[in-house]
């Protein structure tokens, strides 16, 4: 990242999950502990990353949209609510509110689709 900021490159900054269901790892969480391994690693990587002036945004995961991860996990809300919003998004934002948060790569942001219903679910945890 050094080669951004002296080059003026902005970058987004994806966390380290793609392509791939996690569902089944949510739903054993309270077993083997992934959701707080998760948080643990994703506040360490914010941390981490945060002081770089060429970061843009965060990007809670690459292409795996609302749709993967349906199935009801945790709380009647789905696997991906659970990882992404409640888990991945929710540490970020405690680490870092001078950024803008992206559901994930290629999506059209919070006011589409299943994200706008996403949004009222995410919005307790950037309250003031």
């Amino acid at each position: 990242m050094v080669w951004c900021v002296q080059l003026g490159i902005m970058i987004h900054f994806e966390m380290m999950f793609s392509d791939c269901d996690y569902s089944n790892a949510v739903k054993t969480t309270r077993e083997t502990g992934f959701l707080d391994n998760v948080r643990e690693e994703i506040t360490h990587q914010v941390r981490r990353n945060s002081h770089h002036p060429s970061i843009a945004l965060w990007l809670s995961n690459n292409e795996i949209t609302a749709d993967t991860g349906s199935q009801r996990c945790h709380n009647g809300r789905s696997c991906w609510e659970n990882l992404f919003v409640d888990t991945i998004m929710g540490a970020i934002v405690a680490e870092d509110r001078s950024r803008p948060l992206w559901p994930y790569s290629q999506s059209d942001g919070w006011a589409a689709g299943k994200e706008k219903r996403l949004l009222s679910f995410f919005l307790h945890f950037i309250k003031p």
